[in-house]
């Protein structure tokens, strides 16, 4: 029995350093730079602000932003509006995701090592996670990440005195 324990530390301690790998890994990529609230249609959302970083071997043309899950429904997290950096139009997916592209020949694409800030989208929720593609020029994908975005905003508050609070106790 102290076999099997042993074991099966074993696997779990293996599948955390593998998870730890694996999320070390996409730091290279995505780094949010700003989250804020802003109000869209009466509706308070978060509105995020990342750079990316070409951890790959290729410059990179495309990047591309999907819900983990592509059967998802549309009122888990989805983009609402984008914000692109120059010469890298966006345009929202039917999916809820993203995608940014930049035109091959027009010296606008992130090189190796390099980083692109600029790209925004404000987000149907507070921690919303998605797949991260990055695409070369000739539409090969050369990296990806699974990245979350959390902005926690602060708590819509009520000024109240110390007498009303204990009533409410009573």
């Amino acid at each position: 029995m102290l076999h099997l324990k042993a074991i099966y530390l074993g696997c779990v301690a293996a599948l955390g350093l593998a998870i730890s790998a694996d999320r070390a890994m996409a730091d290279p990529w995505i780094q949010m730079t700003s989250c804020e609230q802003t109000v869209v249609s009466g509706t308070p959302l978060s509105h995020v602000q990342f750079s990316v970083q070409n951890a790959g071997s290729t410059a990179l043309y495309t990047v591309y932003m999907r819900t983990p899950d592509p059967n998802a429904p549309l009122d888990s997290c989805h983009t609402v509006t984008l914000d692109s950096p120059p010469s890298w139009p966006g345009v929202r997916r039917p999916d809820g995701g993203a995608e940014w592209n930049t035109t091959f020949g027009t010296n606008t694409q992130i090189e190796v090592g390099g980083t692109l800030g600029g790209f925004g989208a404000t987000l149907s929720g507070t921690q919303c996670c998605f797949q991260i593609i990055f695409i070369n020029a000739f539409g090969e994908p050369t990296g990806g990440t699974h990245f979350c975005f959390h902005c926690d905003l602060p708590s819509a508050t009520v000024l109240r005195t110390w007498g009303y609070m204990k009533s409410i106790y009573r």
